[in-house]
């Protein structure tokens, strides 16, 4: 997995930037920030770090990508990068006030384990951890192009309840789960496009998110083939309008508040 992000480094920010409704959920989601130190778990180039300092929290962005912290570095600082793996986190138990994880479950082979590791080294405060569930995943009318991908990619996404069960599993005695749907015009996740799918027929934004590079070339070229003739012909409007009840009921993505004992730091 590093190497992967290690290729898509140089070409990672003209598709990716923070998304304001991600960063709205994680920030209540976390609190006040008064200067609490914060561990960007996978934080990549920085993206969600960068505006979350600007808010008054002290982040340091953890990441197993040498090419994506050297990105995050030039945002950030040297002082800010951590070379890291979300599964062995290299910080002492409560070393950080809180800890943020977007868009990283799904890339680990050990959701506990990553939780886990999470809970250790924020102690009793708090974690948030945005992640694509399976609800979110099956209302998405991206499928209806691509159907052999659908299994394969939710094999990678857990239902929102069993995340919150593996949560508590790890020591979070509190969770709180805010499901949203996307509404600003910056973020390029794969869960984002589903409202601007113009941004699937360009190659450079396929490149840089995960659920097209694990197609085969036959299978994503006569997907995006049949897409790009819906688009043209305002059929992809239709099928759009068919999940939109589905989107707002599941929304689009999920940030999992998590915390221990009976205070609500």
């Amino acid at each position: 997995m590093a190497a992967e992000y290690d290729d898509r480094a140089a070409s990672y920010d003209r598709t990716r930037s923070a998304s304001q409704s991600t960063l709205t959920a994680l920030l209540d989601a976390l609190g006040e920030p008064n200067g609490r130190s914060l561990l960007d778990i996978g934080g990549g180039t920085g993206n969600y770090a960068t505006p979350l300092r600007a808010a008054g929290f002290r982040v340091v962005v953890a990441d197993l990508s040498p090419a994506m912290l050297r990105r995050a570095q030039a945002k950030l600082g040297r002082g800010a990068i951590v070379l890291g793996d979300a599964l062995g986190l290299p910080f002492r138990d409560s070393s950080f006030a809180c800890a943020i994880s977007v868009n990283v479950s799904h890339h680990v082979p050990d959701l506990r384990r990553h939780l886990g590791e999470a809970r250790r080294v924020v102690g009793d405060g708090r974690f948030a951890v945005q992640i694509n569930t399976r609800e979110n995943l099956e209302a998405h009318w991206i499928f209806e192009y691509f159907p052999q991908a659908k299994e394969p990619t939710l094999a990678f996404h857990p239902n929102a309840e069993h995340v919150e069960r593996v949560m508590r599993s790890v020591g979070f005695q509190r969770v709180r789960r805010l499901s949203y749907v996307f509404e600003d015009q910056a973020d390029a996740t794969f869960e984002a496009l589903k409202h601007r799918p113009e941004r699937y027929l360009d190659d450079a934004y396929r490149r840089n998110t995960t659920f097209f590079t694990r197609l085969s070339a036959d299978v994503e070229s006569a997907g995006v083939e049949r897409l790009r003739e819906d688009h043209a012909s305002e059929a992809l409007r239709a099928v759009m309008a068919r999940y939109e009840p589905q989107v707002r009921a599941a929304g689009d993505s999920t940030v999992f508040a998590g915390w221990a004992g009976d205070g609500d730091r």
